[in-house]
């Protein structure tokens, strides 16, 4: 029993001591579950749904179903705009409302008979917010209007309508967005903690000591693994077009620039890791924490309205943020979240911030 006590305090300790294996089995899955808990635990709450309303029927029931919209028992969750089918379907395109619901002529006349009626429902695929929350309030609103105005729990019901389905579909979010966190997990992963272990091998050391000179040296690790990213670019071009059809945007052209552009800053923020981090625990640590917040908070997972309203700011300080909807706009031509020349000027001040202070802080061991 006292060796079996020993060994355990024995494993005890060296489990304590190792700070990867404290964050890895530890500390990342609690992040992982506070979040993924935020973000899916609230039902809606806190989402502010943007609703387009176009009332054809004059009708008691139109003019009731529309009262119960714009009444006070939605206010802080739904806003409700009044408005016809063509501005409301700008205002959707532009990202402007996540749902429209139409409540067609002769509505009331049909409700009246029993007959049930499917109403339109327009809704944009490409967004979250649209395509789930929006379009999961009409369908409960519409179930709570069935009780509430005929009795009857079938009587109304919501006929989704895609707007730019042809244009843009999932992938066109997707795609675009797991290159930037391909292009993250390169300099945070495939750049930082290899040179730590380099260093403390002492493999950093002897090239320092080499007869090349520190530039040529450094020039010679970034490029290649600025390659690597290009060539993470290519094989994710060939992905989308290929296997799911995606379309080049008309700023494709544009394209290889910001990939160079992003894969330089991030794999500097990879050296600035290098740079910082004692050790190759440390490393892990500090590479953990920027994969966690960039992957998480920078919309390249989600909308910015489905994150808590106190973490959406946050999303505007993430260099990922800019990377990821510079590809979007000039891969597939999908809507911005800033504009173009925003994203570039974020992504290379980062790279004029880095470059010095990775400079200054760079130890060979």
């Amino acid at each position: 029993m006292g060796a079996f006590r020993a060994l355990y305090l024995a494993n005890a300790r060296e489990f304590v001591r190792d700070k990867l294996a404290m964050t890895i089995t530890i500390i990342m899955p609690l992040l992982f579950a506070g979040f993924f808990g935020v973000i899916f635990g609230r039902s809606g709450e806190g989402i502010r749904i943007q609703l387009g309303l176009m009332v054809q029927d004059s009708g008691p029931a139109g003019q009731q179903i529309a009262s119960l919209l714009e009444g006070d028992r939605t206010i802080g969750t739904v806003s409700t705009r009044r408005g016809e089918m063509d501005p409301l379907l700008e205002s959707l395109r532009a990202g402007d409302l996540h749902v429209i619901l139409v409540l067609p002529e002769g509505l009331t006349q049909r409700m009246s008979s029993g007959q049930p009626t499917a109403l339109p429902v327009y809704y944009d695929p490409t967004s979250q917010v649209s395509s789930g929350v929006g379009l999961g309030f009409v369908r409960s609103f519409l179930s709570q209007a069935n009780l509430a105005i005929a009795s009857a729990p079938e009587l109304l019901t919501a006929e989704p309508l895609s707007v730019q389905v042809e244009r843009q579909s999932p992938a066109s979010f997707y795609v675009p967005s797991m290159l930037g966190l391909a292009i993250l997990w390169l300099g945070v992963f495939g750049t930082a903690m290899p040179l730590v272990e380099m260093r403390e091998k002492k493999v950093l050391r002897r090239l320092a000591v080499a007869p090349l000179s520190t530039r040529t040296m450094l020039a010679g690790q970034v490029a290649w693994r600025v390659t690597v990213g290009i060539a993470q670019a290519v094989l994710f071009v060939a992905f989308g077009i290929l296997v799911l059809g995606l379309n080049p945007g008309n700023q494709f052209l544009l394209f290889p620039a910001i990939v160079l552009l992003g894969a330089v800053a991030f794999v500097t923020m990879g050296y600035f890791i290098a740079a910082l981090s004692p050790s190759s625990e440390a490393a892990v640590a500090v590479a953990q924490v920027v994969n966690f917040a960039m992957t998480f908070l920078s919309g390249s997972f989600f909308e910015a309205e489905l994150l808590p309203s106190v973490l959406r700011p946050v999303m505007y300080v993430m260099p990922l943020t800019y990377l990821s909807d510079a590809l979007r706009q000039v891969m597939v031509d999908f809507r911005p979240m800033f504009p173009l020349w925003l994203d570039a000027a974020v992504l290379g001040a980062l790279l004029l911030l880095l470059v010095p202070l990775t400079i200054k802080f760079w130890r060979w061991e």
